[in-house]
């Protein structure tokens, strides 16, 4: 994102088009929709938050015996990844079903971007979720918006406590947004390995079980503590 851009986008994100909230499905969804009348096209667009999962759902199963005993050990005092809910986070041009509207939309494009995050950032304000994950196909622009907007997001220093990091899953790249305080391990390069679709060997990963010396090693090499 250049300059300008970022320019366009600070302005847009002081200028989001009003929009309006409902809970759906019981409540585990939160979806917000906003219309786009300044496109030579107008269309409405739906941002939905949906918190029906856990955090250890998301584990691969080479790491599922693994994983928990880690946390254990290094983070006593963190929320336990199966307590921890993930909210998977997704926007959609109601009509379409995608963004190709808004990215053909000039200047409305940047607007509805800047309401997007102007929704994500309401979002975690509002309800303050362990983890916020995005998916985006990595060769379609939905995984080159995600990236603007968490990097955005995140370093506009209104959210201290939230990290993030970005890995790959299949041929999309998933984006995790965390709540350092409750769920510090995120941040843990080895549970991030957890979380991969192709995790380490199983040998390698026996070693981080609870109470080995390998599991110490590693993580006083990695972190000094």
């Amino acid at each position: 994102m250049n300059f300008k851009d970022y320019h366009n986008l600070n302005e847009a994100f002081d200028k989001p088009y009003k929009f309006e909230w409902e809970r759906k499905d019981g409540g585990d969804l939160i979806a917000y929709t906003f219309f786009v009348d300044d496109a030579d096209d107008p269309y409405e667009i739906e941002a939905a938050f949906g918190s029906d999962r856990i955090l250890s759902n998301f584990i691969n199963k080479d790491s599922i015996d693994y994983y928990d005993p880690y946390v254990a050990e290094f983070y006593p005092t963190a929320l336990k990844p199966q307590n921890a809910i993930v909210t998977e986070f997704a926007f959609t041009d109601n009509e379409t079903g995608n963004l190709t509207k808004n990215m053909r939309s000039g200047h409305a494009a940047t607007r509805t971007i800047g309401t997007i995050l102007y929704i994500v950032a309401h979002y975690l304000i509002t309800r303050s979720p362990h983890v916020l994950m995005f998916t985006g196909a990595k060769e379609e622009n939905r995984g080159r918006v995600y990236d603007a907007l968490v990097r955005y997001v995140i370093k506009s220093g209104k959210f201290p406590n939230y990290h993030y990091f970005k890995d790959d899953y299949k041929t999309d790249t998933r984006f995790w947004i965390f709540d350092s305080g409750q769920v510090p391990y995120v941040d843990d390069e080895q549970f991030q390995e957890f979380l991969e679709i192709q995790s380490t060997s199983p040998s390698e990963i026996r070693a981080t079980s609870y109470g080995s010396q390998q599991a110490h090693d590693f993580h006083q090499r990695t972190y000094g503590d």
